[in-house]
């Protein structure tokens, strides 16, 4: 059985959110000092707000540290998004 990286299990929940027309996503988003593994914008809004995840596999405490910790730089290169750090469960893996 193959093992998914978290790469693809980015790719993988990013695939529903970019089916609709208002709603741009971007996953592994590398640029401007800071790495975001997912990146969604819905272009035509008001406050054009990004929504950034930073994504790791595993759900332990120190996973859960780790993505947290991640993701808060992001909020200096653009302190009105919205940043969230979530943690797939191992299982997805396989």
């Amino acid at each position: 059985m193959a093992i998914l990286r978290e790469e693809s299990l980015n790719s993988i929940l990013t695939l529903p959110l970019d089916q609709y027309d208002s709603i741009h996503v971007d996953p592994e988003r590398r640029d401007a000092g800071a790495s975001m593994d997912i990146r969604v914008v819905r272009a035509g809004a008001a406050d054009n707000i990004p929504n950034f995840a930073e994504a790791k596999t595993g759900d332990t405490p120190s996973k859960r540290r780790k993505a947290a910790k991640q993701a808060r730089p992001q909020l200096r290169f653009e302190p009105r998004a919205h940043v969230f750090a979530l943690c797939y469960p191992s299982q997805l893996r396989n």
